[in-house]
C-alpha cells in the first residue's frame, strides 16, 4: 500500500496551549478597555458639547435682549466669551473682515483661526441675524480642546496599563491552568519506563484532567 501524500494536507500553525490563554486574556484586556475608553470619550464630547451649545444659546439670547435695551452698552457676564453686535450699515464690514461670519446661518458653528501672536485657537461661533442687528457670540474653545487631549493622553495610558495588566493575569492564569496538564505529562512520560500500568487518576481531582487521566488509565489496562 502505497504510503499516504501529506503534501496537500493544510499546515497549521501550532500555538502552545498556555500562549493561546495568554494571549486570549491580552485581547480580552484590550479590547474591553479600548471599548471602555471609546465609550467614555465619546459620553464625554457629546455632554461637552452640549452643554456649551446650551450656554451659548442662552447667552447670545441675553446678549440680544441687553443690546435692545441699552445699544450704546450691551454687556455679556461670561468668561471665555466676545460678542459682537452689527447694525445693517456695518455689515459689509464683517464681510472684508470677519468672511468666515458673514456667509454664516443662524446657529452653532465651529471654527478656528490665528491671534495676534501667531498661535493657532478654536472656537464655538453662536449667530443671530435679523434684518436690524447681527448679533455674533465667540466662545474660546482653547482651554476645553487642551483639556479633552489630556484627557485622551490619560485614557491611551489607561489602555496600555490594563493591557499590560491583563498580559500578567493571563500569565498567571495559564501557569495555573497548564500546571495539572504538565504533571499529567511527565507523569505520563515516568509511567513508560515500567511493564506495570501506573495509576494516573489518583494523583488528580476529578476535573477534565482527571477525568482524561482516568481514560489514559484505562487505556493502559487495555
Amino acid at each position: 500500500m502505497p504510503p499516504a501524500d501529506t503534501s496537500r494536507r493544510p499546515r497549521r500553525y501550532r500555538r502552545q496551549l498556555r500562549s493561546r490563554i495568554i494571549l486570549s486574556f491580552v485581547l480580552l484586556g484590550f479590547g474591553l478597555t479600548a471599548l471602555f475608553a471609546y465609550a467614555v470619550d465619546k459620553v464625554r464630547n457629546q455632554v461637552e458639547d452640549k452643554l456649551v451649545v446650551d450656554l451659548m444659546n442662552r447667552n447670545i439670547d441675553l446678549y440680544a435682549e441687553q443690546f435692545a435695551r441699552d445699544p450704546e452698552n450691551p454687556s455679556l457676564p461670561v468668561d471665555q466669551m466676545r460678542a459682537f453686535a452689527f447694525t445693517p450699515d456695518k455689515f459689509d464690514s464683517v464681510r472684508e473682515n470677519q468672511p468666515q461670519w458673514y456667509e454664516l446661518p443662524d446657529g452653532i458653528h465651529q471654527l478656528s483661526g490665528v491671534d495676534d501672536d501667531g498661535q493657532a485657537f478654536s472656537y464655538k461661533l453662536a449667530v443671530r441675524k435679523t434684518p436690524s442687528v447681527w448679533f455674533f457670540l465667540a466662545y474660546d474653545m482653547t482651554q476645553a480642546l487642551r483639556g479633552q487631549e489630556q484627557f485622551n493622553r490619560g485614557i491611551y495610558g489607561a489602555v496600555v496599563v490594563f493591557t499590560l495588566l491583563s498580559l500578567l493575569v493571563g500569565w498567571w492564569a495559564a501557569s495555573r491552568v497548564m500546571s495539572p496538564v504538565s504533571e499529567l505529562a511527565n507523569r505520563l512520560k515516568g509511567s513508560g519506563r515500567s511493564s506495570e500500568p501506573v495509576s494516573l487518576a489518583e494523583h488528580f481531582p476529578n476535573d477534565e484532567v482527571g477525568q482524561l487521566a482516568a481514560a489514559l488509565d484505562d487505556y493502559a489496562s487495555r
